[in-house]
Protein backbone atom coordinates (compact mmCIF):
# COMPACT_ATOMS: atom_id res chain seq x y z
CA UNK A 1 0.00 0.00 0.00
CA UNK A 2 1.15 3.56 -0.68
CA UNK A 3 2.05 5.92 1.67
CA UNK A 4 3.36 4.03 4.31
CA UNK A 5 6.84 4.81 3.89
CA UNK A 6 8.81 5.34 7.63
CA UNK A 7 10.24 8.90 8.42
CA UNK A 8 13.17 8.99 10.00
CA UNK A 9 16.20 11.57 10.42
CA UNK A 10 17.99 9.29 7.62
CA UNK A 11 14.30 9.29 5.59
CA UNK A 12 12.98 12.81 6.42
CA UNK A 13 9.10 14.00 4.91
CA UNK A 14 8.94 16.88 2.70
CA UNK A 15 5.70 19.47 3.51
CA UNK A 16 5.63 22.43 0.52
CA UNK A 17 3.61 24.99 1.82
CA UNK A 18 2.22 27.92 -0.53
CA UNK A 19 1.12 31.00 0.96
CA UNK A 20 -1.03 33.58 -1.38
CA UNK A 21 -0.10 36.78 -0.20
CA UNK A 22 -1.81 38.80 -2.68
CA UNK A 23 -3.71 42.47 -1.77
CA UNK A 24 -7.29 40.41 -1.43
CA UNK A 25 -5.64 38.82 1.67
CA UNK A 26 -6.18 42.06 3.37
CA UNK A 27 -10.11 41.63 3.24
CA UNK A 28 -11.60 39.96 5.65
CA UNK A 29 -13.36 36.34 5.83
CA UNK A 30 -17.32 35.77 6.49
CA UNK A 31 -16.27 35.03 9.90
CA UNK A 32 -14.81 38.52 10.36
CA UNK A 33 -10.84 37.97 10.29
CA UNK A 34 -8.42 39.19 8.47
CA UNK A 35 -7.43 36.24 5.98
CA UNK A 36 -3.62 37.73 5.57
CA UNK A 37 -3.47 37.04 9.99
CA UNK A 38 -5.71 34.12 9.55
CA UNK A 39 -3.37 32.26 7.52
CA UNK A 40 0.04 33.75 9.35
CA UNK A 41 -1.61 32.74 12.70
CA UNK A 42 -2.41 28.82 11.36
CA UNK A 43 0.94 28.61 9.63
CA UNK A 44 2.98 29.43 12.50
CA UNK A 45 0.83 27.18 14.91
CA UNK A 46 1.23 24.44 12.32
CA UNK A 47 5.35 24.89 12.75
CA UNK A 48 5.32 24.72 16.29
CA UNK A 49 3.20 21.56 16.17
CA UNK A 50 5.59 20.13 14.26
CA UNK A 51 8.57 21.03 15.66
CA UNK A 52 6.93 19.57 18.81
CA UNK A 53 6.58 15.92 17.24
CA UNK A 54 10.00 15.91 16.59
CA UNK A 55 11.53 16.36 20.26
CA UNK A 56 13.01 13.67 21.94
CA UNK A 57 15.35 13.45 25.00
CA UNK A 58 18.12 14.82 23.23
CA UNK A 59 16.74 17.47 21.50
CA UNK A 60 14.97 17.59 17.88
CA UNK A 61 15.24 15.52 15.57
CA UNK A 62 14.61 16.17 11.73
CA UNK A 63 11.83 14.01 10.94
CA UNK A 64 10.44 16.99 8.50
CA UNK A 65 12.01 18.99 6.00
CA UNK A 66 9.69 22.63 5.15
CA UNK A 67 9.27 25.37 2.34
CA UNK A 68 6.73 28.36 3.26
CA UNK A 69 6.78 29.85 -0.45
CA UNK A 70 4.61 33.18 -0.40
CA UNK A 71 3.41 34.17 -4.03
CA UNK A 72 1.62 38.04 -4.32
CA UNK A 73 4.27 39.84 -2.80
CA UNK A 74 7.44 41.30 -4.49
CA UNK A 75 8.67 40.14 -7.90
CA UNK A 76 8.46 36.15 -8.05
CA UNK A 77 7.26 33.19 -5.56
CA UNK A 78 10.24 32.37 -3.05
CA UNK A 79 11.24 31.33 0.29
CA UNK A 80 8.76 33.73 3.22
CA UNK A 81 11.70 32.74 5.72
CA UNK A 82 13.36 35.28 7.19
CA UNK A 83 16.21 36.21 9.34
CA UNK A 84 18.73 33.32 9.64
CA UNK A 85 16.45 31.24 7.25
CA UNK A 86 16.36 33.57 4.65
CA UNK A 87 17.58 32.42 1.16
CA UNK A 88 17.09 29.10 2.08
CA UNK A 89 14.44 26.75 -0.38
CA UNK A 90 13.38 24.74 2.50
CA UNK A 91 14.68 24.20 6.06
CA UNK A 92 14.92 21.68 9.29
CA UNK A 93 12.69 21.41 12.08
CA UNK A 94 15.66 21.89 14.29
CA UNK A 95 16.79 25.23 11.87
CA UNK A 96 13.18 26.46 12.30
CA UNK A 97 13.20 26.17 16.00
CA UNK A 98 16.64 27.90 15.94
CA UNK A 99 15.49 31.03 13.63
CA UNK A 100 12.12 32.13 15.41
CA UNK A 101 11.67 35.67 14.32
CA UNK A 102 9.54 36.09 17.74
CA UNK A 103 6.44 35.35 19.76
CA UNK A 104 2.64 35.99 19.10
CA UNK A 105 -0.23 35.92 21.22
CA UNK A 106 -2.59 33.88 20.20
CA UNK A 107 -6.47 32.87 21.19
CA UNK A 108 -7.54 29.61 21.57
CA UNK A 109 -10.58 27.87 22.52
CA UNK A 110 -10.63 25.58 25.32
CA UNK A 111 -13.21 22.97 26.78
CA UNK A 112 -14.88 24.46 30.05
CA UNK A 113 -15.79 21.07 32.00
CA UNK A 114 -19.21 22.37 31.79
CA UNK A 115 -20.19 21.37 27.95
CA UNK A 116 -18.64 25.14 26.90
CA UNK A 117 -15.41 26.51 25.74
CA UNK A 118 -13.37 29.36 27.42
CA UNK A 119 -11.32 31.98 25.59
CA UNK A 120 -7.37 31.36 26.63
CA UNK A 121 -4.56 33.40 25.13
CA UNK A 122 -1.31 31.87 24.75
CA UNK A 123 2.14 32.97 23.04
CA UNK A 124 3.72 30.74 19.97
CA UNK A 125 6.50 31.38 18.32
CA UNK A 126 6.45 32.92 14.79
CA UNK A 127 8.10 32.65 11.30
CA UNK A 128 5.45 33.50 9.15
CA UNK A 129 4.66 37.45 9.05
CA UNK A 130 1.00 38.55 7.12
CA UNK A 131 1.41 39.81 3.78
CA UNK A 132 -0.91 41.47 1.25
CA UNK A 133 0.19 42.96 -1.98
CA UNK A 134 0.39 42.29 -5.42
CA UNK A 135 -1.30 39.98 -7.66
CA UNK A 136 -2.24 35.94 -7.52
CA UNK A 137 0.76 34.31 -9.68
CA UNK A 138 -0.31 30.80 -8.33
CA UNK A 139 1.09 29.37 -11.31
CA UNK A 140 3.99 30.74 -10.68
CA UNK A 141 4.29 29.12 -7.34
CA UNK A 142 3.26 25.75 -8.25
CA UNK A 143 6.41 26.29 -10.90
CA UNK A 144 8.54 27.03 -8.32
CA UNK A 145 7.27 24.51 -5.97
CA UNK A 146 7.57 21.40 -8.93
CA UNK A 147 11.54 22.45 -9.11
CA UNK A 148 12.02 21.64 -5.28
CA UNK A 149 9.49 18.67 -5.70
CA UNK A 150 11.36 17.24 -9.09
CA UNK A 151 14.81 17.16 -7.65
CA UNK A 152 13.82 16.45 -3.84
CA UNK A 153 11.60 13.00 -5.56
CA UNK A 154 14.72 11.74 -7.63
CA UNK A 155 17.17 12.13 -4.31
CA UNK A 156 14.62 10.81 -2.16
CA UNK A 157 13.37 8.08 -4.07
CA UNK A 158 12.69 6.03 -0.96
CA UNK A 159 11.00 8.38 1.57
CA UNK A 160 7.27 9.37 1.72
CA UNK A 161 6.09 11.33 -0.54
CA UNK A 162 6.19 15.02 -0.48
CA UNK A 163 3.20 17.15 0.55
CA UNK A 164 2.26 20.54 -0.76
CA UNK A 165 -0.85 22.66 0.87
CA UNK A 166 -1.75 25.80 -0.78
CA UNK A 167 -3.95 28.50 0.47
CA UNK A 168 -5.17 31.25 -1.23
CA UNK A 169 -8.32 33.11 -1.61
CA UNK A 170 -8.67 33.71 -5.44
CA UNK A 171 -8.19 32.46 -8.84
CA UNK A 172 -4.55 32.28 -10.43
CA UNK A 173 -3.75 35.58 -11.92
CA UNK A 174 -1.47 34.83 -14.13
CA UNK A 175 -3.31 31.68 -15.95
CA UNK A 176 -4.62 28.46 -15.80
CA UNK A 177 -3.31 26.52 -12.96
CA UNK A 178 -4.26 23.14 -14.52
CA UNK A 179 -0.90 21.99 -16.41
CA UNK A 180 1.27 22.28 -13.38
CA UNK A 181 -1.09 20.89 -11.08
CA UNK A 182 -1.08 18.19 -12.74
CA UNK A 183 2.70 18.24 -13.25
CA UNK A 184 3.01 18.41 -9.80
CA UNK A 185 0.78 15.81 -8.89
CA UNK A 186 2.42 13.33 -11.58
CA UNK A 187 5.47 13.20 -9.26
CA UNK A 188 6.12 10.22 -6.68
CA UNK A 189 8.54 8.25 -4.78
CA UNK A 190 8.07 4.27 -4.71
CA UNK A 191 5.80 5.10 -1.70
CA UNK A 192 3.37 6.99 -3.97
CA UNK A 193 2.40 10.21 -5.35
CA UNK A 194 3.00 13.56 -4.64
CA UNK A 195 -0.02 14.98 -2.52
CA UNK A 196 -1.12 18.10 -3.40
CA UNK A 197 -4.01 19.72 -1.34
CA UNK A 198 -5.57 23.29 -1.85
CA UNK A 199 -7.71 25.26 0.40
CA UNK A 200 -9.55 28.66 -0.59
CA UNK A 201 -10.42 30.58 2.12
CA UNK A 202 -13.84 32.75 2.06
CA UNK A 203 -14.41 36.22 1.71
CA UNK A 204 -16.63 39.20 1.07
CA UNK A 205 -15.67 39.39 -2.77
CA UNK A 206 -14.07 36.60 -3.77
CA UNK A 207 -12.99 35.77 -7.78
CA UNK A 208 -14.97 32.50 -6.64
CA UNK A 209 -17.85 34.08 -5.09
CA UNK A 210 -18.98 33.06 -1.78
CA UNK A 211 -22.95 32.41 -1.34
CA UNK A 212 -22.49 28.82 -0.90
CA UNK A 213 -21.53 27.21 2.54
CA UNK A 214 -17.85 25.58 2.67
CA UNK A 215 -17.41 22.23 0.68
CA UNK A 216 -15.20 20.45 2.71
CA UNK A 217 -13.30 17.79 0.77
CA UNK A 218 -16.01 16.32 -1.63
CA UNK A 219 -16.10 13.55 -3.68
CA UNK A 220 -17.02 15.40 -7.19
CA UNK A 221 -17.13 18.89 -8.41
CA UNK A 222 -20.61 18.88 -7.69
CA UNK A 223 -21.96 22.28 -7.15
CA UNK A 224 -18.95 24.19 -8.04
CA UNK A 225 -17.95 26.63 -10.32
CA UNK A 226 -15.61 26.76 -13.14
CA UNK A 227 -12.85 27.83 -11.21
CA UNK A 228 -13.15 25.73 -7.98
CA UNK A 229 -13.80 22.76 -9.92
CA UNK A 230 -10.22 23.11 -11.83
CA UNK A 231 -8.74 23.02 -7.96
CA UNK A 232 -11.15 19.70 -7.08
CA UNK A 233 -9.34 18.35 -10.29
CA UNK A 234 -5.87 19.16 -9.27
CA UNK A 235 -6.06 18.21 -5.60
CA UNK A 236 -5.14 14.56 -4.65
CA UNK A 237 -7.24 12.00 -3.17
CA UNK A 238 -6.62 11.49 0.50
CA UNK A 239 -4.98 9.01 1.56
CA UNK A 240 -7.15 6.32 4.18
CA UNK A 241 -5.35 7.62 7.00
CA UNK A 242 -6.68 11.10 6.20
CA UNK A 243 -9.50 10.03 6.28
CA UNK A 244 -9.76 8.85 9.83
CA UNK A 245 -7.92 12.13 11.12
CA UNK A 246 -10.68 14.12 9.37
CA UNK A 247 -13.03 12.64 11.34
CA UNK A 248 -11.19 13.01 14.40
CA UNK A 249 -11.72 17.11 13.47
CA UNK A 250 -15.51 16.03 12.77
CA UNK A 251 -15.05 16.10 8.66
CA UNK A 252 -16.69 13.62 6.98
CA UNK A 253 -15.11 12.55 4.47
CA UNK A 254 -15.16 9.34 2.28
CA UNK A 255 -13.04 7.28 0.18
CA UNK A 256 -12.83 9.35 -2.72
CA UNK A 257 -12.56 12.26 -1.31
CA UNK A 258 -10.24 15.07 -2.43
CA UNK A 259 -7.95 17.46 -0.76
CA UNK A 260 -10.24 20.67 -1.33
CA UNK A 261 -11.58 23.11 0.63
CA UNK A 262 -14.00 25.62 -0.94
CA UNK A 263 -15.46 29.13 0.82
CA UNK A 264 -13.20 28.05 4.49
CA UNK A 265 -13.83 30.15 7.16
CA UNK A 266 -10.91 30.67 10.10
CA UNK A 267 -11.55 27.58 11.52
CA UNK A 268 -10.90 25.33 8.42
CA UNK A 269 -7.68 26.52 8.07
CA UNK A 270 -5.82 25.10 11.04
CA UNK A 271 -8.14 21.70 10.27
CA UNK A 272 -6.84 21.99 6.76
CA UNK A 273 -3.17 22.10 7.95
CA UNK A 274 -3.08 19.65 10.29
CA UNK A 275 -5.15 16.98 8.30
CA UNK A 276 -2.67 17.69 5.17
CA UNK A 277 0.72 17.00 7.62
CA UNK A 278 -0.81 14.11 9.66
CA UNK A 279 -0.31 11.20 7.34
CA UNK A 280 2.76 9.76 9.09
CA UNK A 281 3.27 6.38 9.46
CA UNK A 282 3.75 5.50 13.25
CA UNK A 283 6.82 4.34 14.81
CA UNK A 284 9.52 6.60 13.75
CA UNK A 285 13.17 5.10 12.97
CA UNK A 286 16.34 6.95 14.59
Amino acid sequence: MPYQAEISRARPAFFVFLVDQSGSMDGFTRDGKIKKDVVAESLNRLLHQLINRCVVEKGIRNYFKIAVIGYGAGDRPGSVLQGGLAGFDFVTTSELDENKLGMDVIEEQYPDGNGGYVQRRRKVPMWVRPVAEGRTPMCAAFTKAYGLLDRWVSENYDHFPPVVLNLSDGWATDGDPTGIGKKIASLGTNDGQVLLFNLHLSSEESAFGNAGRPIVFPESPAGLDAKAATMFEISSPLPDRMLGYAAEHNISARAGARGFIHNAGADLVIKFLQIGTRNVPGGKGP
